[in-house]
């Protein structure tokens, strides 16, 4: 049994559909990555609201200890 990105592959007939299968885990991962980077946008924009953006941002010693 193969894994791909989110599917499991139990028996794969022809090159089609592996080509489909990695053409649909792509496009998973890609929804995926985008999901997360506005998360962290967010993430961005709520420190920032909350003045703690500007804090790290002032002081690099905080940032070193990541």
């Amino acid at each position: 049994m193969k894994y791909l990105f989110l599917t499991k592959i139990k028996e794969i007939h022809n090159d089609a559909s592996l080509r489909e299968m990695v053409i649909i885990d792509i496009v998973s991962l890609h929804y995926t990555i985008l999901h997360c980077t506005a998360e962290l946008d967010q993430l961005k924009k709520g420190l920032s609201s909350l003045g703690i953006l500007n804090i790290i941002n002032h002081n690099s010693s905080i940032m070193a200890l990541q």
